[in-house]
């Protein structure tokens, strides 16, 4: 069985490192799904926002750190 030490799970398995991927990509669509249901207008302004956001610091960071 093989180990992953050095990531952080300490004596965690790589299969049980799947399944927790797996679980948190799981409930993260389902609480997606939640909200853009339930409160659709704010939800993809949010997204749409945070994307801009997320864009130009991106774009910050291309500027500022190119060698």
């Amino acid at each position: 069985m093989v180990f992953i030490w050095r990531i952080g799970g300490c004596g965690m398995s790589i299969g049980r490192l799947r399944q927790i991927t797996y679980l948190g990509i799981i409930f993260l669509g389902i609480g997606i799904w939640y909200f853009i249901i339930m409160y659709p207008i704010t939800t993809i302004l949010s997204i749409i926002g945070s994307s801009i956001i997320l864009g130009l610091f991106l774009k910050y960071q291309e500027r500022t750190f190119r060698l």
